[in-house]
């Protein structure tokens, strides 16, 4: 049987070691997500111009990115006021109907609670 001496112990546990810390990293390390990208402004549509929910949420979100980046300091009643501007110079009438139900106070609950959860998710960012 062949002796163990210092130096095949330090051998084994520098191996052991290369060999946990790779694993380490080979089983927890998430590489970064490429950023989505952004849609052109001039390229955005009326909300009844996208085919799910998942474009229009993405397209609202880009909205937003672009007014928060040409107005830093802008409140959100001015974001409210530019989205209007959009749908008229777009020609949205169903967003601009919707919008004017939900000003007057003619929407249904769910809607409004849909709303509400949009501005949540899009302003708690």
């Amino acid at each position: 049987m062949k002796k163990i001496t210092l130096n095949n112990l330090k051998f084994i546990a520098s191996m052991i070691s290369l060999v946990a810390v790779g694993s380490y990293f080979y089983f927890t390390y998430k590489p970064p997500h490429e950023p989505r990208q952004r849609t052109a402004f001039r390229d955005l549509k009326c909300p009844d111009a996208y085919q799910t929910k998942e474009e229009r949420d993405v397209a609202f979100q880009d909205f937003v990115d672009y007014y928060y980046e040409y107005n830093p300091s802008g409140s959100l009643e001015y974001l409210a006021d530019s989205r209007k501007e959009f749908y008229i110079r777009h020609d949205c009438t169903e967003a601009l109907k919707r919008l004017d139900d939900y000003e007057s106070g003619n929407i249904d609950p769910e809607t409004e609670q849909a709303v509400q959860r949009v501005i949540g998710d899009t302003f708690s960012q």
